[in-house]
């Protein structure tokens, strides 16, 4: 994390949920020392959400720093888990919060 310029969209996205889970903790971890990241997305499931969301408040995060995370990531509405599909969606998601200026 150390390595991202300020201001990032972190999406994560790995084929490893051991992975997404350390990588979403360092993303808040940075997020409660710089407060510097506008999105952090990660992609997957309710259930795999409600999963991190578990080990997550046992390694000490607070609900309002699990609220940073977005799961699922991309708009609503839009099915299809279709990588093109998911692309999309996501860029349009971060389109609309860039205008919105979040």
């Amino acid at each position: 994390m150390r390595g991202l310029a300020p201001q990032s969209r972190v999406l994560i996205m790995s084929f490893s949920h051991a992975e997404d889970l350390d990588i979403v903790a360092e993303c808040l971890k940075r997020q409660r020392e710089k407060n510097d990241f506008p999105y952090i997305g990660l992609i997957g499931s309710q259930t795999k959400w409600a999963t991190f969301r578990h080990r997550l408040l046992a390694r000490g995060f607070s609900e309002e720093e699990l609220a940073h995370v977005t799961n699922p990531i991309g708009l609503p509405g839009i099915a299809g888990k279709e990588p093109e599909v998911i692309a999309v969606s996501v860029a349009a998601q971060l389109l609309l919060r860039e205008s919105a200026g979040k």
